[in-house]
């Protein structure tokens, strides 16, 4: 993975871990339904660990065979 410096203070950014996050939300009528059918969106969250700064970035198709 490519180093990637916090944009506040510059510091290096440490890989905290990677998560799938749910799309879609709740609805009055089947609410379960509309977040089975509206997928989640893979993503790798690094924090900054001086601020506490979190940065999100779309995992690649590789990225989540190798993280899988």
């Amino acid at each position: 993975m490519k180093k990637i410096n916090c944009l506040r203070c510059g510091v290096p950014m440490k890989h905290l871990f990677n998560q799938r996050i749910q799309l879609g939300g709740a609805s009055w009528l089947l609410p379960d339904l509309n977040n089975i059918m509206s997928g989640y969106l893979p993503v790798m969250i690094l924090v900054c660990p001086k601020c506490r700064k979190l940065e999100f970035f779309l995992l690649s198709e590789k990225q989540r065979n190798k993280h899988e």
